[in-house]
């Protein structure tokens, strides 16, 4: 079980007009950035939000600042900044907190080891992040990153309510327009039920789709949310066993959600059969959302912590589907993906509608993704391809204009999700210049760091 308790590291002192905090959300949909001394930094608005876009195990009070791995900090005095984060993320995430002490101090505390280094060379909470992934990396051996092609998504044209005709017929406008995508991803709607991964009669006959697309030269992407589970899915009543004791994994299609525990007897080959079925049907792009269930803390049958348990699943995942399948992480732990992953999300949802639900940046607006798009610019090209959500251009889209901005300022994975028929001149034109593929290069320089000065360890 994840440790509630947590030892201080260092007192900080800061600059109050000047000092800035970085943090790393948990997860995908998370609130990521850089705040001052005097600001606060978001907290879920709403229970459900804490257990679906937050970290489930921690709610932390308003009057400090909360990071997961790694957290970083900017004196503003002309000291070096200074960051504060896990050693090794293959194992538990620590959970970090920074709490003002009077006027000039930062008290650093965590709930599991971390080190705390400082970087004299950096000129930017951005350049110390850098550095510190790269740390990270080469702790770990990788393969290279992927130059991913650009897709085109079911999501945001058919929502929940996709089929068979909606998939052939989009195919169809993208081949006359002669748009520059290579990956058709079916999104959710396709299956039974969450947790039932099974085609819905609904859809329609989804290996004459894929096959369709073959012969239009495309490759096949679906989704799928491998780790929930619906609580009125066959799943739940016939193999209790496999779900995951005492998670609350939120509320979603008209239902409670709940965890599966991939280390329970059957589950994992249940959910192998699953992959190896669509990766024969020619599926080749696995866009795998929802990610956090199979990191919250739970009775599982076999007593690892959550994270091992994570990586170990999606390991034995990406066995089933091959290196040269696409990966992509949605809702996923950030830190916990890393090596699993060929592309992660790093916002929540983008929307046709510019502001998040009560302005939490963990929900789905264009406006929040843009935000954590921004802030973790840092882990393109060094973790994986990050992901900043679709590009939606048809003119009923808030601001499309700025989102178009946004994606063309990064360097990530390129999808769009706009019916065809719904886009004008502007929005046609903006999709030849902007869909192109993914790009592996680092955002973000590497850190202008001549140095890095080792502080202190946690011990205990």
């Amino acid at each position: 079980m994840v440790s509630l308790h947590f030892d201080e590291i260092a007192d900080i002192e800061i600059d109050p007009d000047r000092a800035l905090v970085y943090e790393l959300g948990w997860q995908s949909w998370s609130p990521s950035g850089s705040y001052s001394f005097k600001s606060t930094s978001p907290r879920p608005l709403k229970k459900i939000w804490q257990a679906m876009a937050y970290r489930p195990e921690f709610v932390d009070p308003s009057n400090c600042f909360q990071s997961d791995g790694v957290l970083i900090v900017n004196p503003g005095d002309g000291r070096p900044i200074v960051s504060f984060g896990v050693a090794d993320i293959q194992g538990q995430i620590p959970h970090i907190l920074a709490t003002p002490k009077g006027n000039k101090h930062l008290v650093i505390s965590s709930n599991l080891p971390i080190e705390a280094r400082s970087w004299p060379s950096a000129v930017t909470i951005e350049d110390a992040l850098s550095g510190w992934a790269e740390l990270i990396l080469s702790k770990m051996e990788l393969q290279p990153l992927k130059a991913i092609a650009p897709a085109w998504c079911s999501w945001y044209c058919y929502w929940f309510n996709v089929t068979q005709n909606d998939i052939v017929g989009a195919l169809g406008d993208i081949t006359r327009a002669q748009l520059p995508i290579t990956t058709i991803q079916i999104d959710d709607g396709w299956q039974e039920a969450i947790g039932d991964w099974t085609i819905s009669k609904r859809f329609g006959d989804l290996k004459s789709t894929i096959a369709t697309i073959k012969e239009a030269g495309k490759e096949s992407g679906i989704w799928l949310a491998p780790f929930l589970v619906g609580a009125n899915s066959q799943l739940a009543e016939k193999n209790p066993s496999w779900i995951l004791g005492g998670a609350d994994a939120g509320f979603n299609w008209n239902q409670s959600l709940l965890a599966l525990d991939t280390t329970a007897n059957g589950a994992m080959d249940y959910l192998l059969e699953t992959f190896t079925m669509l990766k024969e049907l020619g599926v080749t792009y696995f866009k795998l959302d929802f990610l956090y269930a199979g990191a919250m803390e739970g009775n599982r049958n076999r007593d690892i912590p959550s994270e091992v348990a994570y990586r170990q699943a999606m390991a034995s995942i990406r066995e089933c589907v091959g290196d040269e399948a696409t990966i992509v992480g949605c809702g996923a732990p950030i830190l916990s993906s890393v090596g699993l992953v060929d592309a992660m999300r790093i916002s929540p949802d983008i929307s046709p509608l510019w502001d998040p639900p009560e302005q939490d940046l963990s929900q789905p607006g264009s406006r929040a993704a843009i935000l954590n798009s921004r802030a973790r610019r840092a882990l393109h090209g060094r973790f994986w391809v990050n992901d900043p959500d679709c590009l939606l251009l048809r003119p009923s889209i808030e601001n499309r204009e700025l989102i178009a901005d946004a994606v063309a300022s990064t360097n990530g994975l390129r999808t769009f999700s706009d019916p065809i028929s719904s886009l004008d001149e502007w929005a046609i034109a903006k999709v030849r210049e902007l869909i192109t593929p993914a790009e592996t290069a680092p955002a973000v320089p590497s850190p202008r760091v001549a140095s890095v000065q080792y502080i202190s360890q946690q011990v205990q």
